[in-house]
């Protein structure tokens, strides 16, 4: 046969209030181990979260220079062959400072009447 465990033991109340106060302190020290030991925790779980992604972003940014290389040499070969058949060149985008107005270009009439 084998002997049953021992029944938990109850803690005693405290005789008086030093007891008290020593049992309260030795909680508090054991809450502060714990918490210690978790937050060392989060700091290593948040410097691995962080490299991975900075070693996202870099990964990124590698894929995205090298698209941007890509397309700025099509945008070239483009040009390119655009000044070599001009039937097919893009037209050119106006910039944000040149006037858009197609009668600036043209003689004024008012002034040509006067001409005459």
């Amino acid at each position: 046969m084998s002997v049953p465990p021992p029944p938990p033991k109850k803690e005693e109340p405290p005789k008086n209030d030093r007891e008290a106060v020593q049992r309260l302190i030795g909680e508090i020290r054991d809450l502060y181990k714990d918490i210690i030991k978790l937050r060392a925790n989060d700091r290593e779980l948040y410097r691995q979260f962080s490299d991975r992604v900075n070693a996202i972003e870099q990964d990124k940014s590698k894929r995205f220079m090298k698209n941007r290389r890509k397309y700025k040499l099509e945008e070239k070969n483009k040009l390119k062959n655009a000044s070599a058949n001009p039937g097919n060149a893009p037209k050119k985008t106006p910039s944000k400072n040149s006037k858009i107005d197609s009668a600036s270009n043209e003689p004024d009439e008012k002034g040509a009447e006067k001409e005459e």
